[in-house]
């Protein structure tokens, strides 16, 4: 008999624990500078540096046009180059580096003609370089994951995230604490690495490969994705100016340190879509639909249980983090956690557009989805404050999901059981609502917790008695 997940003799499982390795390590160095932040810094500062990173990551969305989604593709199953992987490489290279610096030159002009200060103008052409390298360097080390070397990934992945974080850390301890002094250190961390990524892929350039006929491929693969990437910019950043608007920079500030902490729980998802992705690539080019909805099963599962105990502990780790002053920001992580957690999963549920190579219906969802967070924010920021804005987001991002995974059936069946993602989703959405409720009025910490605990034993129940099947399957491939 097949086994649903063999997992090529466990080697997702060693790609899952070597990229998760990476990934834990890069984020935990970057948790070890967050407290020393939110204590150098007020609520209020911390929200302007947050206006600085959205303008970088609105040149980000625009640099990219796709082009990450267009390497996977290319790279693994598309294109009828003479060397696929080294014609695809060097081709989104260039696509990136002549596009970024026209981008650059066009975000410096508009930079001049408004009114900043020269310590803003400074700031902001840092931001723009550090997020031109940084886009550099993601797809670069793309290039060694989709080759499955986890090991160079990882090692390159730390050691970007140990150099930035030491840099910027001494730069504002030991020089000055400023922003800019902290974006300086990020900047010379990407200048550093890059040239030995460069190297380590150098295998992989040979520019004469490159024509018209893989630049127009690339692309026409791509850019139908950028205005999904750019409202997808829009879904994650508008909340953000929301708050600044309707609140205020401490707000803001608050808001933005919760949100760094959410990323707790998509360390192991995001590790997990990382060592997935090229494995996935090749059951949807074989046509594996059993072993495609076996990952979908466990992801959906995982998550959601992931989802619950983090908000649990979301308090203490607030407390340990952040800070006194950022410390009422945990009431909003049980709702704001979704969207990060079920964003690393969109690979699994979009493998209909994918394959049909469609992909001006993920612009779709995500407009559709991004209106949705829009009107929802604007409409529950009035009358729950950071809590509107979160919830809104939550339901918005699961609304994504399903959409997607909705149309993506339509077009290449998976056999997921979109009923019971369904059903799974609301019982999500009930249990953090209620967990919320409880944290927010209830006064005493015992019958808090205990209250929580609660509903986590009947969200566990609620688990086992529906994933049971899922579960025993998993456990039966890490320990056969």
């Amino acid at each position: 008999m097949i086994k649903i997940l063999n997992f090529k003799d466990n080697k997702i499982f060693k790609d899952f624990f070597v990229y998760g390795l990476g990934t834990v390590l890069t984020k935990a160095i970057a948790f070890i500078s967050l407290p020393i932040y939110t204590r150098v810094f007020l609520p209020e500062v911390y929200g302007e540096l947050e206006l600085f990173l959205i303008v970088g990551s609105l040149f980000a969305a625009f640099l990219n046009i796709g082009l990450d989604s267009s390497l996977s593709f290319f790279f693994k199953v598309g294109g009828n180059f003479d060397d696929k992987k080294t014609t695809t490489v060097s081709s989104i290279f260039i696509i990136i580096t002549v596009w970024g610096l026209f981008i650059f030159l066009v975000a410096s002009v508009i930079l001049n003609t408004i009114d900043f200060s020269i310590n803003q103008r400074k700031i902001y052409f840092y931001v723009l370089i550090i997020f031109f390298v940084e886009t550099l360097i993601s797809l670069l080390l793309n290039v060694l994951r989709l080759e499955m070397k986890s090991k160079k990934y990882t090692f390159y992945q730390v050691s970007n995230g140990l150099l930035s974080n030491v840099l910027s850390l001494s730069f504002v301890l030991a020089w000055e604490p400023t922003i800019e002094k902290l974006l300086l250190g990020r900047l010379m961390a990407s200048a550093i690495i890059f040239p030995p990524l460069l190297f380590t892929n150098f295998n992989f350039f040979d520019f004469k490969k490159v024509g018209w006929k893989s630049i127009k491929l690339i692309l026409l693969f791509g850019i139908p994705l950028f205005p999904a990437a750019f409202f997808n910019y829009v879904f994650n950043y508008t909340d953000r100016l929301f708050i600044q608007h309707y609140l205020n920079f401490e707000e803001l500030g608050v808001f933005s340190a919760g949100a760094r902490l959410s990323t707790i729980v998509s360390l192991i998802t995001s590790s997990f879509t990382l060592a997935v992705l090229p494995h996935l690539l090749e059951a949807i080019d074989q046509k594996n639909n059993r072993f495609i909805k076996a990952l979908q099963n466990n992801f959906f599962w995982i998550a959601d249980l992931g989802i619950v105990l983090f908000f649990i502990f979301s308090e203490l780790i607030c407390f340990i983090l952040l800070g006194e002053n950022f410390r009422g920001v945990f009431v909003i992580l049980g709702f704001y956690i979704i969207h990060p957690v079920y964003s690393a999963g969109y690979n699994l549920v979009s493998i209909g557009i994918w394959k049909s190579k469609k992909t001006y219906l993920s612009t779709l969802t995500m407009v559709v989805s991004c209106l949705l967070n829009i009107i929802l924010t604007l409409f529950l920021i009035d009358f729950f404050g950071l809590i509107g804005v979160s919830i809104s987001t939550a339901i918005s991002s699961l609304f994504w999901i399903y959409l997607t995974a909705y149309i993506s059936e339509k077009i290449f069946s998976t056999g997921m059981n979109q009923r019971s993602f369904l059903r799974d989703k609301l019982m999500l959405i009930l249990s953090i609502t209620t967990m919320t409720f409880l944290f927010s009025e209830l006064d005493s910490k015992f019958i808090q917790y205990l209250s929580v605990s609660f509903v986590l034993l009947i969200f566990s129940l609620y688990t086992w008695k529906f994933n049971k099947k899922t579960i025993l399957n998993l456990k039966t491939q890490i320990n056969p």
